[in-house]
């Protein structure tokens, strides 16, 4: 039965990565591991914990234009990268942003 079943994923692609998403849009709000993103008319709930840890307000602001890919959830998006409009990875690396 295990086989059928991987027979069956590798038949339908589309079935492994259909919870994968991409928005793009202006941050609304920041906490510790999350942030809003508005997109279009909508906002978007972006868990960050795995991109960012706890240390989101640390590299990212409200007004920051962000592309993020990540897992889709049933109300949220759970991130896997962040790019931010310069095409650099706001969270990657030690140093946080100035607040000046």
């Amino acid at each position: 039965m295990r086989f059928a079943f991987v027979l069956l994923l590798a038949a339908t692609p589309s079935l492994a990565l259909a919870d994968w998403a991409t928005v793009e849009g202006t941050v609304e709000r920041v906490w510790e591991d999350g942030l809003s993103l508005k997109v279009g008319t909508d906002s978007v709930r972006v868990d960050t914990w795995a991109v960012c840890g706890d240390a989101t307000p640390l590299h990212i602001r409200v007004g920051d234009q962000l592309r993020i890919e990540g897992d889709r959830e049933l109300t949220s998006l759970d991130a896997a990268r962040i790019t931010g409009a310069d095409g650099k990875q706001p969270c990657q690396g030690a140093e946080p942003r100035d607040e000046g």
